[in-house]
């Protein structure tokens, strides 16, 4: 009887032992299980955020590198606007530049033309002037003779002659001081006329240098365009790729996002 009475009294107190010690441990166990679960709380939480921080941070870059690309775009068109008036208001500078050239080889046809019709004058004027020269030596050559005449009886028919001849002489000679005197006004007119034709020449002259000058800033400004273009090209390129790498990350971002939510599903 005392030998049974002994073996529940020593079981149970063992069990008294046992029982806090197997306590400790659940407790143990139940803090390491809720700082692991916490742990992880936390990092699924911070991926979370993190994922969609760079979810974020990538739709932003898709945004500005789209503005970029519309920006160039935009720019693009610009230029090409912007060379298309040039190159027509060049085609308009040239056409007045060759209509300029024309001008001044007419002007020089025309002077060429001027010379050779004031030799002619010059001649005809000289000539004229001989002329007249000679009809005044018979004017006087006939008054003499004519005078001579008067004195004898014999020479009224030869004075009657002479005196027709002597009127003939002043009209040839109001005749030649007519012509003298239109071709002195022929003279002056041409040249007044050469004097405005070299006014003209050095005016279109003036003119040509100016839209020389105006061509030549054209071309510069055409040059600079051409180059603007290419820079324009070179950003449109960088843009594309640029546009091609941030697809691809988010397509990665996107993946991470979706792991990530597996996890946290599993978990």
């Amino acid at each position: 009887m005392t030998k049974k009475r002994v073996l529940p009294k020593l079981s149970f107190n063992l069990l008294m032992l046992i029982i806090p010690a197997i306590l400790i441990a659940i407790t143990a166990m139940s803090v390491t299980t809720f700082n692991y679960s916490r742990n992880l709380i936390l990092h699924s939480v911070d991926e979370r955020m993190t994922l969609q921080l760079s979810s974020t941070s990538s739709n932003e870059i898709a945004i500005a590198i789209e503005n970029i690309a519309g920006g160039a775009t935009s720019q693009a068109i610009d230029t090409q606007h912007a060379t298309e008036s040039v190159e027509y208001i060049s085609g308009i500078v040239e056409d007045n530049f060759m209509i300029l050239t024309e001008l001044v080889d007419s002007t020089d046809v025309m002077e060429a033309t001027k010379d050779e019709g004031f030799q002619v004058l010059k001649e005809l004027i000289d000539l004229i002037e001989l002329t007249t020269f000679i009809n005044g030596q018979v004017n006087e050559a006939i008054e003499h003779t004519y005078e001579a005449a008067r004195a004898g009886e014999a020479g009224k028919g030869f004075a009657v002659v002479a005196q027709q001849i002597k009127k003939l002489a002043e009209q040839s000679k109001g005749f030649n001081e007519v012509i003298k005197q239109v071709i002195k006004e022929l003279k002056d007119t041409s040249t007044n006329s050469v004097e405005v034709m070299t006014e003209t020449k050095n005016m279109l002259t003036q003119q040509g240098e100016i839209v020389e000058n105006t061509r030549s800033k054209f071309e510069n400004i055409a040059t600079a365009i051409e180059k603007n273009k290419q820079v324009v090209g070179k950003l449109q390129e960088s843009s594309n790729e640029i546009k091609v790498k941030n697809e691809d990350l988010v397509g990665v971002v996107q993946n991470l996002s979706a792991i990530a939510e597996e996890n946290a599903t599993a978990d």
